[in-house]
This record gives C-alpha cells, structure tokens and sequence, in this order.
C-alpha cells in the first residue's frame, strides 16, 4: 500500500492492517486518527476522527468507489489485536455514560518512536507496569522488555528468554516482572531479563491460558482472573462460571472467589454471545472491579462492575461501548479506564467519567501518542501510557483529578 497522506494537515500516515481486517491511522503530525474496514478489494471507511478530540464523523458510503478511491480519502493503519468491532461500536452508537467536565494533562516525559537504539522500541507496544521505584517495564508485541528510571531514560532492553515467553501479568513492587509461561508463572529479573523462579499455575480445570485479566494488588502480589467456557445447557448470552485467584509476594495462592459474574450479569434470551472480560483491578480496600466488553451491538450489559473485598456484586459503572476496555487502580484509589480505539483517558468519579484528552501531547513535535494501547501508575500518581501504533511511552501528570 503506497504512502497516505492526513486530510487535516497532509501529514504522512503511517500504515499496516489489523487481523480482523480493520485499517486505523494515526498522523504523527496533528494526531487525526483514521478508521476503515477492508470489504474484499474495497476499503471503505468509516470514521475520520478530528485533532481536537471531536467526535470522529463517519464518511459517506464508498460501496461504489474503488480501492484506489476509497483509499484516496486518506487513512493509515497500525496493528491493534482483539475481535472485529462493530460499526455501531466504531462510530459511538448508543449508550454512554455523562462525562463530568475534562481534566488537564501535562507529560513528564514523552519518548520512544520506532528503531533498533536504546530509547526506541523495535514493534508496536504491548503492555506496561511501573515499580516501586518508578521504573518502567515497556512490553511490545514480540516479548522485547524495554525499561526506562522515573526521568524517562533507557536502562535496559532484552528479550524473553525462549523457554520462557508468554504474557506479562504485572510488574511486582520490588521490580520482578511476572509471565504466563503456559501453565507456569515465571518471574523475571527487571534489568537482566535472567529467569528467577518458575511457579506452577494454580490448580486449574484445564481452562488456566491467558485468562481475562491480572493486576498487582496492593500488597505486592498477583491478582489473576479466568473465566471456564460454558457449561451444557446454559444460556449463550452467560459466560461460563469466573474464578479470581490472589497470590501472594511469592506467587503462591492464598485466596480465590468465584461466582463473581453470576452475581451482576442476567441471561438475554435476544443475545447469542456473552459479553467478556478484558480487565481487571483492585485498589488498596481489596475492591475487585472487571471490565467487560459487550459481545454483540445490541447487548448492553458492559461496563464496570464492582465487587467487595469478599466478591459480592456492588455496582455496575456504565462506560459505553468500548473495543477493549483496560483499567487500573492508582494508588490513592482512584479507578482510570483506558480504550485503544481511544486517545482519552477516564477517570471513574461519583459524577461520571471525566475525560483526560491526551492528545496534544506532543502533536506539535510530531511525537503524539495516539489511541492508548495500556496505562499503568506510578507510586506519586502519575500515570504511564503507551500509544497502539505510535511507539512511544509517556508519563503524564493530571493537573485536575477527582477525588471522590
């Protein structure tokens, strides 16, 4: 595919195609964003998402135009994993939660960028965790390990060893970095990538892979959440029974609750498939919060959902319609909610969800961060953000946060 130009600045887009058949762009220039989907040898394109943080507005039909036109009108494309969106969920179509008014951002840092030297990340990024010495573990979509001090600076990059590669789950306070080496957990060296430990899954029913999401718990251990596949006989629209096992320092279980969902979601004889988890989080009062994605257009049981220390359903926080919601807890609490078809971060409050607008952050430098791949949070309470196809790592500071 030749080289696309941004219709807002004429800024160079860089380009590649999602698995599902999605095209997204991002101009390093001005920080547009581009939405299309691939329909044989057409591209038609479905949203033009505006510099300023307006909601994108979809293009008129391009069913008619051919390839080279359809791709005339300007798009880009990074590489963004995950099921096929629906158009309805690309354009914003439906339920949203009432946004309190937006905070101010400022960026500590902002490096990165695609290249071979220290400093640069050789893929798009992947995930990321922070210590308890502010250092940064930067993952990207090959199991290359990037971290960086508290002012930015690179202290060491190097691979997974081979017998050893999986997801990273969390980096634990003290820095190790924690894997799913496939029915094991491996803990990392945070500077030599040198294997310390191996530790054997929990004790599972065959269904313990990836699972549907893990965080660092306030006391320094492991938080892993999985979800079975479903049981015979039982509604289509449920997932199959969830189990939230919490490790220790050692990453060894010393807690598990299940039955979590069964508490909060209700069968909808008018869906076929369940809607799934992405995310979790707990804060320091032991509050378990999952995020969920819906699992058709129509189906409206996403969200937030809270449970107490002891797993009983609190509370359900509506978000809208997300592709794949991630969210963390900080360490005062506060609950923030990240997307990666998103350039905003939310911050859940009493009020609302207040949106944190990232993208001017190093639009006048070419050097956006782009739709937001993961965030973590450092000790002070800034937070650490990673681009989807951007490259680039940055620790910003919210100047206005809610409190409540």
């Amino acid at each position: 595919m030749r080289k696309l130009k941004c219709s807002s600045c004429g800024g160079t887009l860089a380009i590649a195609n999602t698995p599902d058949g999605h095209v997204i762009g991002s101009c390093g220039s001005c920080g547009s964003q581009y939405v299309i989907e691939a329909r044989g040898r057409q591209h038609i394109v479905l949203e033009h998402r505006f510099p300023d943080g307006k909601p994108g507005v979809p293009a008129p039909s391009t069913a008619s135009l051919s390839r080279r036109q359809a791709l005339g009108t300007g798009l880009g494309v990074v590489a963004v994993g995950g099921a096929m969106l629906g158009l309805s969920q690309i354009l914003g179509i439906g339920r949203r939660s009432t946004p309190a008014a937006k905070s101010g951002v400022e960026a500590v840092f902002n490096v990165g960028g695609k290249g071979a030297s220290a400093g640069l990340f050789r893929d798009n990024l992947n995930a990321i965790g922070i210590d308890s010495l502010s250092r940064a573990v930067v993952t990207d979509q090959q199991q290359r390990f990037y971290v960086f001090g508290p002012d930015g600076a690179p202290l060491t990059q190097f691979s997974a060893p081979e017998d050893s590669r999986g997801q990273m789950l969390g980096v634990l306070p003290g820095g190790d970095i924690v894997l799913n080496g496939y029915n094991i957990l491996v803990r990392l060296d945070p500077l030599s990538g040198a294997v310390k430990d191996r530790v054997p899954m929990p004790e599972n029913d065959g269904y313990w892979t990836n699972g549907e999401g893990s965080c660092v718990t306030a006391d320094g251990g492991l938080a892993l959440y999985f979800v079975a596949p479903p049981t015979k006989g039982q509604p289509a629209s449920l997932p199959g029974p969830d189990t939230l096992v919490l490790l220790d320092r050692d990453l060894r279980e010393r807690r598990r609750l299940t039955g979590l969902m069964a508490q909060a979601l209700a069968a909808d004889p008018m869906v076929s498939r369940p809607p799934s988890a992405t995310s979790i989080a707990v804060n320091a009062a032991g509050s378990i919060f999952i995020a969920l994605k819906r699992g058709e257009d129509t189906d409206g049981r996403d969200g937030i959902f809270e449970f107490n220390a002891d797993g009983r359903f609190q509370r359900r926080i509506e978000t809208g319609p997300k592709f794949s919601p991630q969210i963390i807890s900080d360490p005062g609490s506060a609950l923030w909610l990240s997307d990666p078809w998103e350039s905003e971060l939310g911050q859940v409050t009493s009020g609302g969800i207040r949106s944190v607008d990232l993208a001017p952050i190093g639009r006048d430098r070419g050097e956006s961060i782009g739709n937001i791949r993961a965030i973590s949070a450092y000790p002070n309470g800034d937070l650490a953000v990673i681009g989807v196809g951007s490259a680039r790592f940055a620790r910003v500071h919210v100047l206005s946060r809610d409190m409540t």
